[in-house]
This record gives C-alpha cells, structure tokens and sequence, in this order.
C-alpha cells in the first residue's frame, strides 16, 4: 500500500476518533395568529419598552432549577433572543393583534406615545420538584402614563404549569401558554381601565418593585 493511501486512511481514523460536537438548540416564545378581540381600538399610542430583568435570567441559556440556591443553564439549549427582548416582543406582537390601541410601538416615533408599558421579569426557567418538572414563569406588568409618570394600571404573574422531563419543547411551549394566557387577562383588564375616562386618569398608589435590576 502505498505512503499516501497510508496517509489518508490515518487521517480518517483520527477524524473518526474526534468526539461528536453537541448539536445547539433554539427555542422561541410563540403564540397562535388570530383575527382582532376589540371591533375599533382605542385612539392610544402605546410603547412597549424592551423588559428587565436580573442576571440569573439576562442571558440566551435556558434556566433549569432543583433548588432555590442553585441554577443550572442548559449549554446547549438556548433562548433565540436574551428573554427581556424576545417576551417584550411577543407582548408588543399580541398587543397589535388584540386590536385594543390604536397603536403599538417598541420605539418613541414622531409623537410621544400617550402609555408605556413596562415589564419585569422574575423568572422564566424550568423548576424541578422531586420526579415532576414545571415550566415557571414569574414577571410584571405596568402601564404608565407618559407626560406623567403615574402608573395607571398593574398586573403581576407567577403561574408554574406542569411539563415532562428532560423535554425543553414542553418547557418552551408552556411558557408560551402561560405568557399568551396571562395577556390575554391584561387586554381584558386594560379595557375595562379605559372604558371611562376619570379611572384611566386615575394613577394608582406607589408600590415598590419585585424583580431586581
């Protein structure tokens, strides 16, 4: 045989010896299109702001979690976008599809924008308890009013849903359901909030802030 065929079949064999990389993973938060919940939206601009959230979540791994004291991320398993940005998306895509203002934007435009809305995130992880896993997702809601500053509305969730092991498509899909569903709730809220006037106007009373910075 001779020195190259030698040659080649040696670098095969060590090609072949090299372990297999990981496949990576990505995973987004989604939710079903749908026609309009509102006949006329109201004549409102409203900006989402792009949401905060601490440092144990302001990254692109997905968060798995045994104990309170301890995080674990999934190297290979990873958010398309940092969570902040991808579910202050998904809320300003639900918003324009609802119908209930006039306008969603996720920048200031020519006009200031008569709302914002801000959001923090708690937690968005996978919660292991025992032999039974949870998708978690732990976030609020504010409504501001923009010349103001005076918070006129405000929701806060905390929602877990149960999710098998080891399976981050049912983790993903569930905090997607969780997220639309708890939406959906605020979209009913914000129109009863605005079906008079004098309560919009009405800010409501201080309250400290939950998620760190």
């Amino acid at each position: 045989m001779s020195p190259r065929i030698l040659l080649l079949l040696a670098a095969l064999s060590a090609l072949s010896a090299c372990p297999k990389v990981p496949t990576r993973h990505y995973y987004t938060l989604t939710f079903p299109p749908g026609p309009p919940r509102f006949a006329a939206p109201l004549p409102l601009t409203v900006r989402v702001k792009d949401f905060v959230t601490n440092a144990t979540y302001d990254a692109d791994q997905l968060v798995y979690r045994e104990d309170v004291t301890e995080v674990e991320y999934a190297k290979e398993r990873r958010w398309t976008e940092r969570p902040p940005r991808m579910v202050a998306d998904l809320v300003r895509k639900y918003l324009r599809q609802a119908g209930l203002f006039e306008q969603v934007l996720d920048k200031y435009g020519e006009r200031s924008p008569d709302f914002v809305l801000e959001g923090e995130i708690d937690a968005i992880e996978e919660v292991a308890s025992g032999e039974e896993s949870y998708a978690h997702l732990v976030m609020a809601l504010r409504l501001v009013r923009f010349d103001t500053d005076a918070v006129v509305w405000r929701r806060s969730i905390d929602e877990r849903r149960k999710v098998p092991p080891d399976q981050p498509r049912a983790v993903v899909r569930s905090l997607s359901d969780i997220l639309v569903q708890e939406l959906g709730k605020s979209v009913d809220e914000l129109a009863k909030h605005f079906a008079t006037a004098k309560t919009a106007a009405e800010p409501l009373p201080a309250k400290p802030s939950t998620a760190g910075k």
